[in-house]
């Protein structure tokens, strides 16, 4: 049986496993033996690939209900990365000055990335294709996207989420609960004639409005708005931060939706597909200008506001 002269810092390794194993009340021996007998990792085992290439289940035989699919799901798993962050910078100990504004950056740059990637929806799905399969999805829709949702709660005070016609009706003594059932994307858009009640909103309301009247209450002093008034307000790089939140703001409520909005020009532009799913006027739910949705209200000018949703 061959010997090695084990080295000093191989000997440290060791040393510190099992110290860290002891901590758990395991043995490192139980471990350094688990490891003769496993199998070396491989890509498509660390991604599950086989996986993950079974789970776009079209609903119709249009090939391009594939990118329309696939493109929703990459955009959850950008929105989980956005999540994380956020999570990382309202969930536990103050971070320093430094890492508050790398992770603000990293969320931004996750946003440049949705944005972009957003043609291969307007540019690359064939118009006559969507009329066919978008009527098989009914009443399902992107709005139902729930970590969307918490991403705006986890950014903001609940009153900037509020919409636009019930603002100036708000007080310092308006409750959360209150201010919940008049945020912006709870408030019905009838298209024509058509009843207020909404299927799409619905649903949605029936699976996640508890959980979402629950993140509400918690982030409302934990939301990434709060953090930076009550921590970096003076920090040296605070300049820096706010160039950042400014961004990640217009990112989100005037780019982010001006590109649905764009989609849906091109792919609902005729009169027959006027209406959005769940029989929604899309043109109002989607316009940033309508909508005014701001996350750092207070970062912005009178004329920055006054001009919201218009793109340059």
């Amino acid at each position: 049986m061959k010997t090695t002269q084990l080295s000093d810092s191989l000997l440290q390794c060791v040393a510190e496993l099992d110290d860290a194993y002891a901590m758990k009340g395991q043995q490192i021996e139980t471990h350094l033996e688990k490891l003769k007998y496993e199998k070396p990792l491989t890509y498509w085992d660390y991604i599950q690939l086989e996986t993950l290439l079974t789970i776009q289940s079209t609903k119709t035989t249009c090939p391009d209900e594939l990118i329309f699919i696939s493109f929703h799901q990459t955009t959850e798993l950008y929105f989980q990365l956005i999540l994380s962050e956020i999570k990382q910078l309202v969930g536990g100990a103050v971070q320093s000055d430094a890492v508050f504004l790398a992770k603000l950056e990293r969320i931004s740059r996750y946003y440049t990335v949705l944005i972009s990637s957003f043609e291969v929806i307007t540019q690359g799905i064939d118009p006559a294709q969507f009329q066919k399969f978008r009527h098989a999805l009914f009443p399902a829709s992107g709005f139902q996207s729930v970590q969307y949702r918490f991403i705006e709660l986890s950014m903001t005070d609940l009153r900037n989420l509020v919409a636009a016609d019930f603002r100036a009706g708000l007080s310092a003594d308006t409750s959360l609960v209150e201010m919940y059932q008049f945020l912006y994307w709870k408030q019905p858009q009838p298209a024509g004639h058509q009843p207020a009640r909404n299927l799409t909103l619905e649903q949605f309301e029936e699976k996640y409005d508890a959980v979402l009247t629950d993140r509400a209450t918690a982030l409302a002093r934990q939301n990434v708005w709060q953090r930076f008034r009550q921590q970096y307000a003076d920090s040296p790089l605070t300049g820096d931060m706010v160039t950042v939140l400014k961004q990640i703001d217009r990112q989100a409520n005037v780019l982010w939706p001006s590109m649905h909005y764009r989609g849906a020009v091109k792919h609902l532009r005729t009169a027959a597909a006027a209406n959005g799913t769940g029989s929604t006027e899309w043109k109002k739910y989607l316009s940033p200008k309508n909508q005014r949705i701001m996350f750092f209200p207070d970062l912005w000018s009178a004329d920055e506001k006054e001009h919201w949703g218009q793109l340059d």
